[in-house]
């Protein structure tokens, strides 16, 4: 069932957060988390009394850049690895006899320890504002082998205006699967300055096994082209999204980013 929540618009309450009141205590737990300033600033107040007490550490983290070059008469798209440096070029627009649309990602995904179990959390950054403006789709692939999702997807994502409004969104199409969980989502439109996404859910174990190694593998996928909500269809496993034949020509896909963790469980 999908989750449509309407946007929260930008208000001044708090140097931490523009929602909720936060003493400086819990916004230094959510940090440690695994949350960004931002995610913070834009947390709202039922996911603020969720994670507020909670204490945990990173324990795994990897960030990745990615560039990617989407040709709008061909329908062709391919997404590049690049390091920080390469992220930090200009924008390029060719036009002639075709137009290609040339951007710039970042994505991180973490993996948090939190008393008993883990969190796993990926958020992705745009650098330059898409042009196509459709269903996109975030994702955290698992090893069903060694954990179990013991919660529910929390999805939220984040952006402002040219004119310098700011938005939070909650809509999402949540899927949980049993190499992980995901969520499909409309990209807004307007005139955008910054625009950010997040996604997470805690998992357990489940096996009785010592597990040694956890990996958990951030995934996104750009749509190219307009996507209805009911076309979208995806698995994930091992390697992040897995797009449908009837939908892989209509998004640009991306090499995952994972992050891993080494210890005794």
């Amino acid at each position: 069932m999908a989750v449509f929540i309407p946007v929260i618009a930008k208000a001044e309450v708090g140097d931490y957060n523009h929602n909720v009141d936060m003493t400086q205590e819990e916004y230094n737990h959510l940090l440690q988390l695994g949350f960004t300033e931002q995610e913070v600033y834009f947390m709202g107040e039922n996911e603020f009394e969720e994670n507020k007490h909670l204490e945990g550490e990173v324990v795994g983290e990897t960030t990745q850049y990615y560039m990617s070059t989407i040709n709008h008469v061909t329908g062709e798209s391919r997404s590049y690895i690049i390091d920080e440096s390469g992220y930090n070029i200009p924008l390029v627009m060719q036009r002639g006899n075709g137009y290609v649309e040339t951007v710039y990602k970042k994505m991180t995904t973490t993996i948090s320890s939190i008393n008993t179990y883990y969190r796993y959390k990926v958020t992705l950054e745009w650098k330059q504002m898409p042009a196509t403006r459709s269903w996109d789709i975030i994702a955290i692939a698992m090893e069903p082998t060694k954990v179990y999702m013991r919660s529910s997807i929390t999805f939220q994502q984040n952006y402002c205006l040219t004119t310098g409004a700011c938005y939070s969104s909650l809509s999402h199409q949540p899927s949980s699967q049993t190499y992980g969980g995901g969520a499909s989502f409309p990209i807004p439109t307007g005139n955008l300055k910054s625009l950010s996404s997040y996604l997470y859910f805690n998992v357990d174990k489940s096996t009785s096994a010592t597990i040694t190694r956890l990996f958990a593998q951030g995934d996104y996928a750009h749509a190219t082209s307009t996507v209805s909500q009911s076309s979208i269809s995806y698995t994930l496993s091992a390697g992040g999204i897995h797009l449908n034949s009837n939908i892989i020509s209509k998004y640009d896909t991306m090499q995952f980013a994972e992050a891993s963790w080494y210890g005794t469980w």
